[in-house]
């Protein structure tokens, strides 16, 4: 590959990388529990608590809860865990030799690296596994979707990768990270310095080249897809969840404020003017008194509104015939927890979701458990079309390397993770006659057995071993006739 026909992908790549960057970005956050909600706020408390400093208060008298609610993660750790909680049992049709070496290429890791795979594509909408030689065996690891570019020819509409360009980031002589980029095709990969667009040398066995050949002859990076369109779950939910934690953290608010009571002086008036006088406080916040007692006042000019006032300083000024009233707040909890019921059933809903709390409990038949992850299920089944492709294109890239053929027919059994009524599965099972379901399936099936082939084997050898004693019994027993 000529460096011209490089820094053109890398070009491209990087429109690419800038748009994976927000996505990315946001859905990790909120899978962190960082809502937006933590850096707006649930109201305009910024503007209240400036409106405090200008006035000499403490601006921490003005409730400013910011409560980030995690239903993102709740949601991408139930589509991960019921999914893909265990890897799926990949077996070669025809051959139990392929079907062992797959399973060693892939390696004892690759249920960590199918959940991780998983975590990331949900979060941002698609995911990377890159594969390479390491000790002679096959070793993977999982990319983010703004580390990597894949290009294909326009004229192929098979979609095959012709190139693909992946980032990552590496210290400066000043600390500063800094861009660098692998440039790969189907016949090698080149490196190259981002701030420099120039060649770089990588220290590879023991010596420094600017490019390596690419050993597989084909690109060594498989896309794994959230879903057709590569788009995030978050952006199903996101703004319920926005609105979920603003009722929240208001909520939060209020119980804060209310602890301070409102006071209505009449026959001092100052609402309508510019300038509003306010009590004059020590260090420590108190009020300071003349003299004669009476409360020394300032004039202070009127940055914010009137129920900005009121919130920040905790009373209001009224023309009329003297006194003081008491206004006691309301706080409409019936309508902020009929909100919440609202915005959390249809969080699961949009979301795709169980909802651990449905309306009816108890004993649970396994109908009725499998309508309650019906939503789950869908969203879990088209995740896992996209991985199916993805993952058949793995097996290949293992049997390729240990020089097997490719043209094989490749099966995937996945299982689910979810309560089940192991009695009812079991009469079932009982109640299915051989010339339906064969033995080897009831025992795939059955709720206590993991290995329905180290089954076999054991049931084999027991069958055999009861064979011979009844042999031994029954020549024992003809010796003693005779």
């Amino acid at each position: 590959m000529e460096l011209t026909e490089a820094l053109k992908y890398i070009e491209k790549a990087q429109r690419q990388f800038s748009a994976w960057d927000a996505k990315v970005e946001t859905g990790e956050r909120y899978y962190n529990n960082e809502g937006d909600i933590v850096k707006t706020g649930a109201a305009m408390v910024d503007a209240v608590n400036g409106y405090l400093k200008n006035m000499g208060q403490n601006p921490l008298r003005s409730a400013d809860n910011r409560i980030s609610c995690n239903w993102h993660e709740i949601l991408t750790v139930q589509k991960t865990a019921y999914g893909y909680t265990w890897a799926p049992v990949i077996t070669i049709a025809g051959s139990e030799e392929l079907t062992n070496l797959v399973a060693e290429g892939l390696g004892d890791g690759f249920q960590t690296t199918l959940s991780r795979l998983c975590t990331y594509a949900t979060n941002a909408g698609t995911a990377w596994l890159q594969y390479w030689e390491g000790e002679g065996k096959l070793k993977m690891t999982v990319h983010r979707a703004n580390q990597c570019a894949a290009f294909t020819s326009p004229m192929d509409i098979s979609g095959k990768k012709i190139a693909l360009v992946r980032k990552y980031l590496l210290e400066n002589k000043d600390g500063e990270q800094k861009p660098h980029y692998e440039v790969w095709d189907d016949n090698e990969v080149v490196f190259i310095n981002g701030e420099t667009n120039r060649p770089e040398k990588i220290r590879m066995g023991g010596q420094e080249t600017e490019r390596l050949p690419n050993p597989f002859g084909r690109i060594p990076f498989i896309e794994f897809k959230n879903n057709e369109r590569r788009s995030s779950d978050l952006n199903k939910y996101k703004a319920l969840i926005d609105c979920y934690d603003k009722i929240v953290s208001g909520f939060a608010n209020d119980l804060d404020d209310i602890q301070e009571i409102i006071l209505v002086l009449k026959g001092l008036t100052g609402e309508n003017e510019s300038a509003i006088a306010t009590p004059e406080r020590d260090s420590s916040g108190n009020i300071l008194y003349d003299e004669d007692g009476e409360i020394i006042y300032k004039e202070v000019q009127k940055p914010v509104g009137l129920l900005q006032q009121i919130k920040a300083q905790k009373y209001l000024t009224v023309d009329g015939e003297g006194g003081v009233d008491k206004i006691a707040l309301d706080i409409p909890v019936e309508a902020r927890k009929t909100a919440l019921e609202l915005l959390q059933e249809q969080i699961y809903i949009a979301g795709m979701g169980v909802n651990p709390n449905p309306e009816r409990t108890g004993q649970a038949t396994g109908a009725y458990v499998d309508h309650m992850y019906h939503l789950l299920e869908l969203k879990t089944g088209l995740m896992e079309t996209e991985f199916r492709e993805a993952i058949n294109e793995l097996v290949r890239a293992v049997l390729s390397f240990y020089g097997k053929k490719e043209d094989v027919k490749i099966v995937q059994s996945w299982t689910r993770n979810k309560p089940k009524d192991a009695n009812e599965i079991v009469d079932r099972l009982n109640a299915t006659p051989e010339t339906v379901m064969s033995s080897y399936t009831k025992r795939r099936l059955h709720p206590d057995i993991d290995d329905p082939q180290a089954e076999d084997k054991l049931i084999a050898r027991e069958q055999k071993e009861l064979a011979a004693n009844l042999l031994d019994s029954f020549a024992a027993g003809q010796n003693q006739e005779g």
